[in-house]
């Protein structure tokens, strides 16, 4: 099996839970408050938003462009991006998600073979990287926040 098609049932499998989630929340405990300062709509936001930002990172790797990727502050960031968000409906949250989905899906099937195996220095990594070590961030990133989803369900 092809390297993309691997990845894109490993990405398929992980993001899976987080659909399900969505499903089990109620209408009024989107922006209830939690014992985390976000609330589930922030947290859904920040799952579209790092998934977002590592896809980002796969498209330079493949146009040969590690120089566009920084090193960031992840606190710093998360910050930013949840205060970014913090007008939208939780429609628009959900739509975001399932558009990092498919944006997941095309991209991630449109990796040609060789590009697997090439591996670049980038600013936030001690050693070389490959698409796939990106990748791989992508979906350790929802496994971690497994145990959120499941309290806040």
């Amino acid at each position: 099996m092809a390297p993309s098609m691997d990845w894109l049932s490993e990405w398929q499998t992980a993001r899976a839970p987080v659909e399900e989630w969505i499903q089990t929340v109620a209408p009024d405990a989107w922006l209830a408050p939690r014992p985390k300062p976000w609330t589930r709509k922030d947290l859904l936001g920040h799952l579209a938003a790092w998934s977002d930002f590592l896809l980002d990172q796969v498209e330079a790797l493949q146009l040969n462009r590690p120089d566009t990727i920084e090193a960031i502050d992840v606190d710093a960031w998360n910050a930013l991006e949840i205060e970014r968000r913090r007008n939208w409906t939780v429609e628009e949250t959900i739509a975001a998600w399932r558009r990092t989905g498919r944006r997941a899906d095309e991209v991630i099937s449109a990796l040609p073979p060789e590009s697997w195996d090439r591996r670049w220095r980038v600013a936030w990594a001690d050693e070389p990287v490959s698409i796939g070590d990106v990748l791989r961030l992508m979906v350790v990133h929802l496994d971690q926040h497994r145990p959120d989803l499941e309290r806040s369900a």
